[in-house]
């Protein structure tokens, strides 16, 4: 579950007003600003944050995991992506 988004780069938010995406069209094609993920234990996540801002980029805890379905769900947008939406293995 993801409770905290990044700033959606202004160019990216130019593409998806200008081509009319859904929200969950957008994250799903063009990341919003997430770049890349790494999914850690929670007792990792405040060391894995500092490694990564250390290197130079922004980072933060986004969300955490939860037993169930395998999915993605963004509850401020009200998303819910499936397993087999985003490939997830």
């Amino acid at each position: 579950m993801l409770d905290t988004l990044p700033d959606v780069p202004e160019v990216l938010d130019f593409l998806v007003g200008e081509s009319g995406m859904s929200p969950a069209e957008a994250y799903s094609t063009l990341n919003m600003g997430f770049g890349c993920v790494a999914v850690v234990a929670e007792a990792d996540a405040d060391r894995t944050v500092d490694i990564a801002r250390k290197a130079g980029p922004r980072a933060f805890v986004a969300g955490e995991v939860v037993a169930g379905e395998k999915s993605v769900l963004v509850p401020s947008l009200g998303i819910e992506y499936g397993g087999g939406e985003l490939q997830i293995s």
